[in-house]
């Protein structure tokens, strides 16, 4: 009881600072500076909703992948005035996984989402999105993938001067994954990993 009374504590702390952020990205007119302030509203959803899937459950150590990734996914192509024109697939095994990684994948999903929907399909009417996640035995794999513009020539992931890759780049340490982009009808991040 007083574990599930601190983690609604926590999530209606998150819901202020959202609140906060999206009044002051309201109020700004600077284009770069709204955008910075959506994608700091779209990380702080992604906790949000890990939140919502630990208040909901009785177990605080793990929690339903499938479930957590296709909210989370719904929730960041929602934001995007281009959501109608996206087609989103997924293809997530359901299995429980500790709170921990599952939100180390939880960001790592919403900053290539976020990426694939800001940049993938500028000239473009209609796109595809797809996230699959894995588990076979030990070894866990994510792929998410869209059928757009794909990486620019010349792009290194080790170099990149994005707040959103960078994060990916850590997380993909921390799970201590093996992490490669595919540059083929579009981009596709993969990782793989050990339980």
């Amino acid at each position: 009881i007083l574990l599930k009374e601190v983690h609604h504590r926590i999530k209606n702390n998150i819901n202020s600072i959202k609140s906060l952020l999206s009044l002051q990205a309201g109020a700004i007119e600077n284009e770069e500076a709204k955008k910075i302030l959506n994608d700091a509203i779209a990380r702080v959803q992604s906790v949000n909703i890990m939140y919502d899937k630990l208040l909901l459950s009785n177990v605080y150590k793990e929690t339903s992948v499938k479930s957590y990734l296709k909210d989370l996914i719904n929730a960041i192509v929602g934001i995007f005035p281009n959501k109608g024109k996206i087609i989103v697939e997924d293809d997530i095994e359901d299995f429980e996984l500790d709170v921990k990684r599952l939100f180390s994948i939880g960001i790592i999903v919403n900053e290539v989402v976020t990426n694939s929907m800001k940049y993938a399909f500028k000239n473009r009417e209609q796109g595809i999105i797809s996230v699959k996640l894995s588990k076979n035995d030990k070894k866990i794999t994510l792929l998410i993938s869209d059928n757009g513009e794909g990486i620019p020539e010349g792009f290194d992931i080790d170099n990149a001067k994005s707040l959103g890759l960078m994060l990916v780049k850590m997380l993909a340490i921390q799970l201590d994954a093996s992490f490669r982009i595919e540059n083929e009808n579009g981009a596709c991040f993969i990782f793989q990993f050990l339980l």
